[in-house]
């Protein structure tokens, strides 16, 4: 669930936020945008190589402190961001 959250739900939350209110992307929100980029940018660097898990390591734990936060998002504030109005322009 918590992968899957980061891997999945960190873009997702992007773009919502992205549409809903483009002011409301803060801090909190670039730095695990940051920590998701690092992820993918890790994973296919050595996956070019060779890929097995031990490769993962160093950059595990911020995808877990990553799937927590949208956990969290999700859970906290997601009835809201779902009632929220979108303009698509």
């Amino acid at each position: 669930m918590l992968f899957g959250g980061f891997l999945i739900g960190v873009p997702c939350l992007i773009v919502v936020r992205l549409f809903s209110n483009p002011s409301q992307i803060d801090a909190a929100l670039l730095t695990i945008a940051s920590f998701w980029f690092l992820y993918l940018g890790w994973f296919i660097a050595y996956g070019i190589v060779h890929f097995e898990d031990r490769y993962l390591m160093p950059v595990l734990p911020f995808s877990i402190l990553s799937g927590l936060y949208v956990c969290r998002e999700l859970l906290l504030r997601g009835p809201a961001m779902a009632k929220a109005k979108v303009n698509m322009r």
